[in-house]
């Protein structure tokens, strides 16, 4: 599945609430921001998703725990950073993703679209 900012819907209705997060990988030189977790949703087979954010222009995570640890995603938002009027770098961003966690840390890309898929485990 490909999300921009033609088609944010499907990435909010994604449920990743409770997924398991495990690698997060930022290549500088290839634009990337990749993200793998394991949902957690009742009554189903666990999957691992794979996120690939891609030509991001901006990354940051907070690993300060405010809620106390944890490694499980919280919610997920994605807005389109040109109708918020936020700029980066002196131009608009295509779109703004963020992840928080249940420890109280968030993950921030700013990205011109995300790729992701599902695989079974």
């Amino acid at each position: 599945m490909r999300v921009d900012s033609s088609n944010v819907n499907e990435f909010k209705d994604l449920d990743i609430h409770d997924a398991e997060l495990i690698d997060i990988n930022c290549n500088y030189q290839s634009h990337e921001v990749s993200i793998s977790a394991i949902l957690n949703i009742p009554k189903q087979k666990k999957q691992m998703i794979h996120f690939c954010f891609k030509e991001f222009s901006f990354f940051s995570i907070s690993c300060e725990e405010p809620w106390g640890s944890g490694i499980y995603f919280f919610e997920a938002t994605a807005k389109d950073a040109a109708l918020e009027s936020e700029i980066l770098d002196g131009q608009y961003a295509k779109m703004n993703f963020e992840f928080l966690l249940n420890s109280g840390d968030r993950i921030n890309i700013t990205a011109s679209y995300v790729e992701w898929n599902l695989e079974n485990i």
